[in-house]
């Protein structure tokens, strides 16, 4: 069992897995950021919140589209799982935000 598991590994670019690595590491980071983003949204101005959102958008843009023109033939569930998390959760922060605007 152990020895097809790192023949599949030994498959795969080397590429391809640091992109993937990059993109797990780089997503939980931003989840964890976003889930903080209540809390450092009360201390900041409303430019600041809007320009954070705004990048971090514009970030996990571009490291999906990396991604994707790296994957060739691989996806995990992991992968869409944090795409899922990170769209959820940044829906909820700017319900927040414009909550916060109204308020």
């Amino acid at each position: 069992m152990k020895k097809e598991q790192k023949k599949v590994l030994k498959e795969i670019d080397k590429n391809i897995r640091k992109s993937f690595g990059k993109f797990y590491v780089f997503s939980i980071i931003m989840i964890i950021c976003l889930l903080l983003f209540p809390l450092i949204m009360e201390k900041v101005k409303v430019w600041f919140d809007i320009l954070l959102l705004l990048f971090f958008v514009c970030f996990y843009i571009y490291m999906i589209l990396d991604l994707y023109k790296k994957r060739s033939n691989y996806w995990t569930i992991l992968t869409s799982i944090l795409i899922f998390a990170f769209i959820m959760i940044m829906t909820l922060d700017v319900i927040k935000l414009v909550f916060f605007l109204i308020k």
